[in-house]
């Protein structure tokens, strides 16, 4: 291809990162030339000029000096450098093309070879790179032609840099022009995407001066998830300006649109700088994407011994979703945020009954806010996140209820001839987990609801009015249970103390065997309460099956819950009741 007069940078085809570079941005004469890496300064452009025998002249941008061979009667290592104008022949070229192109940043290249007139021939000693190093601050020299590398440049086309022209700011793009640019995430398919951005008062596009930008893109694919290599970048072209207030867009549309079978979505780069003649200034960047916005359909499914089960389908897979709220007549029910991923047709998302302050009605609306995909989607929609509403349904109840009241000792007694799997109660602000018995602690003073499973798979919801009573402390472990209401204290009768060792020895019958008295922290808790009536043998055998397990799970009346290891008991017999007083320590895990 012809060799047209302009501006030029020189990259060595050893690496094009690497530019031929003149010493100083003020004339010095003698000043060297050296491989320095490219930037956008004006000491590593070159302007050739052709002169009327064919031979070229190649000017530093920035300093004015020529390039130049230092000797007349060059040898192998003569050095490179900058001079002034004159008629010598060191300061002539000869620009040989190799009928070779490179593609660089959009631009076809032509790659040459520059051969120095010391010589009358012009093709004898040869533009080199020393010893063919691509490090920074690499010598530039002539050397007798040869066919290495280290002799051939791509002419890349360049413009002058001025810093005295302002930098765009505020770059992004927008679906029209009247809104500002600032969208950095699009949904997918969206041909019509304008650059744009605020200008300075000071820069407004005229005859005499304007803008260019140039942009790439690459793909994030739909099985890996990974970004593939981004394109060449398109020639810096004229922006056709469209100006609202301080904003100026560029009229031609970017195309975000992508095959979404495919790809999940789709990154492009821009920059703009301003342009006036032939100088610009820096350039402003911004990464855009248009991505896959996945919606999910979810569905009441039912409920199981685990929890409500979610149905979750999407438009769009793989994708993950999280819900992140749950509210039954504006008010929040869900403790912390439930996930799923759905890779093809529809996935059970189980919401735990231990992840809800309540359990909803059946039949209840509930709104439910999700987020869905992956970082990709944090920034667009409201942060990432929707919002749909589900019916609950806890599926067919049993043809015979479950019969469900009040048992001894405050607690629920739940039974039914299918046999009960598990039994789920709600005061309203917590959920208290059942086990594998159908006797669980009863709240006092609060209305109370039942969820229960049964083996044969059915769900059973009952609500079970308060029991009116005295507050109370309230001791669970597997399989045991024992409550101490609140009483004003009577003088004391008899005396009967039980105390356990708690010196750090294993516990038969406690569920983690790590956990030993050793770990509990100082101090001591004292629940103190009445049976009233008196104590009776059974009672005896709960308390002391109390202080045989050791580890259970304490709720004081006034809301502490706590793990405790409980070290002995105190019995004073009373008239009207007995008042027991049991000892413990809180664990510290």
């Amino acid at each position: 291809m012809a060799i047209d007069e302009g501006m030029y940078e020189l990259r060595t085809i050893l690496q094009t990162s690497m530019v031929v570079t003149g010493s100083g941005y003020t004339p010095v004469t003698g000043s060297n030339v050296f491989l320095y890496s490219w930037n956008d300064g004006n000491n590593r452009k070159w302007r050739f000029t052709k002169e009327s025998d064919g031979k070229w002249l190649v000017r530093n941008a920035s300093n004015g000096l020529y390039m130049a061979s230092k000797s007349s009667e060059p040898t192998n290592g003569t050095n490179v450098i900058q001079w002034t104008y004159n008629t010598r022949g060191q300061l002539r070229w000869n620009v040989i093309e190799t009928g070779e192109t490179v593609n660089y940043e959009g631009y076809t290249c032509p790659v040459v070879r520059l051969g120095n007139y010391a010589t009358s021939d012009g093709a004898t000693w040869m533009l080199d790179v020393d010893g063919a190093m691509t490090k920074n601050s690499t010598n530039m020299e002539v050397n007798r032609s040869n066919s290495n590398d280290s002799q051939r440049f791509a002419l890349v086309p360049s413009e002058l840099m001025s810093n005295d022209y302002p930098v765009p700011a505020n770059l992004g793009w927008t679906y029209d022009t009247d809104n500002d640019p600032y969208i950095t995430h699009a949904d997918a398919g969206q041909t019509q995407m304008k650059i744009g951005w605020r200008f300075p008062t000071t820069w407004v596009p005229d005859e005499s001066k304007g803008y260019e930008r140039r942009v790439r893109t690459r793909l994030m694919s739909k099985s890996t998830s990974t970004w593939g290599s981004w394109s060449q970048w398109t020639q810096w072209a004229d922006v056709d300006p469209y100006l609202r207030g301080l904003c100026c867009y560029d009229a031609n549309a970017v195309d975000g649109s992508f095959n979404t079978s495919s790809y999940k979505a789709k990154e492009v780069q821009a920059e703009v700088r301003c342009t006036a003649e032939d100088r610009h200034g820096h350039t402003a960047a911004s990464t855009m994407r248009c991505i896959v916005d996945p919606v999910a359909t979810i569905a009441m499914q039912g409920a199981t011994k685990d929890g409500i089960v979610l149905s979750v389908s999407s438009d769009y897979v793989p994708a993950n979703y999280t819900i992140r709220s749950m509210e039954v007549d504006g008010s929040e029910i869900l403790t912390e945020p439930v996930s799923a991923q759905v890779v093809s047709g529809a996935v059970s998302l189980t919401v735990p009954w231990g992840k809800l302050r309540l359990i909803p009605d059946d039949g209840a609306t509930v709104t439910v806010r999700y987020s869905r995909g992956t970082d990709l989607f944090a920034s667009i929609n409201g942060g990432g996140t929707r919002d749909t509403t589900v019916t609950v349904s806890y599926g067919t109840a049993p043809s015979v209820a479950p019969r469900v009241a009040a048992g001894e000792g405050r607690t629920l007694s739940v039974s039914h001839s299918a046999g009960v799997t598990s039994v789920w109660t709600s005061n309203g602000e917590s959920v208290v987990g059942g086990t594998s018995a159908s006797r669980v602690l009863y709240p006092f003073g609060d209305s109370l609801r039942v969820l229960v499973t049964l083996r044969d798979g059915t769900v059973y919801v009952a609500d079970m009015a308060a029991i009116v009573g005295n507050p109370a402390h309230a001791f669970n472990w597997a399989g045991g249970s024992f409550l101490l209401e609140l009483r004003e204290g009577e003088p004391l009768a008899t005396d009967v103390s039980v105390d356990r060792e708690y010196e750090a020895f294993k516990l038969n019958k406690r569920e983690w065997e790590s956990v030993h008295y050793q770990r509990t922290k100082s101090g001591s808790i004292d629940a103190t309460g009445a049976i009233v009536g008196g104590i009776s043998e059974s009672d005896r055998r709960d308390l002391d099956a109390l202080v045989e397990q050791g580890y259970v799970t304490y709720r004081s009346p006034f809301g502490l819950v706590a793990q405790v290891a409980v070290t002995g008991y105190t019995l004073t017999e009373r008239k009207r009741w007995d008042e027991v007083s049991v000892s413990m320590k809180r664990v510290t895990n």
